[in-house]
């Protein structure tokens, strides 16, 4: 795989990324939320709480995808890609223009399912809202880090040293929202 890489001039390997005491907290925290919501997802399973139920299988999810991803930097990989293809396809000068067409692709994504969870959960929000919280940030989090690769929006990093505050935010308010739901659902 890595000869594949090497033709298209990416040099992107799968390697530990983020090797400092920052990102070894960040990874920690992450796996501390993913086996919180990963509890909370099977206790709200036993319920009869359908709206929760997918939403704290979805939280699971993303809590475990970006906790890899904190680690193998695969955002990097799909930037290498991009920008390999644009250069065979011979559209390299246009680039800037389709790295913010998917930014903002991305972005309304988010933003779009962000907007619908809310929606779906109905009453259950209320049990959820720490936790859709928490996505809010870590989803700021994502489109600000997008954004700023290769300054696609800004000349540089965006605050760069406080984007770690996004991140440890939304992880610390979804592991508090996935503690308190545990303790409600043991009740039960």
């Amino acid at each position: 795989m890595h000869n594949f890489y090497s033709l298209l001039g990416i040099s992107w390997t799968p390697k530990l990324g983020d090797n400092d005491l920052l990102g070894w907290v960040t990874v920690l925290g992450y796996l501390i939320t993913f086996v919180l919501s990963l509890f909370c997802a099977i206790k709200v399973n036993k319920t009869r709480e359908k709206n929760s139920r997918w939403f704290w299988w979805l939280i699971t999810f993303i809590i475990l995808f970006l906790g890899i991803n904190k680690q193998l930097d695969i955002q990097t990989l799909l930037l290498q890609t991009g920008k390999s293809a644009t250069w065979i396809l011979g559209f390299y000068e246009q680039r800037r223009i389709f790295q913010k067409g998917f930014m903002l692709g991305i972005g309304m994504t988010m933003l779009t399912i962000f907007i619908l969870t809310g929606k779906t959960l109905g009453s259950d929000w209320k049990k959820c809202k720490l936790s859709l919280l928490g996505l809010l940030f870590l989803v700021s989090f994502v489109i600000l880090r997008g954004a700023t690769f290769n300054r696609v929006f800004f000349s540089g990093y965006l605050f760069p040293h406080y984007q770690w505050i996004l991140e440890l935010m939304g992880i610390i308010l979804i592991a508090i929202s996935a503690f308190n739901n545990l303790k409600k659902y043991q009740n039960n």
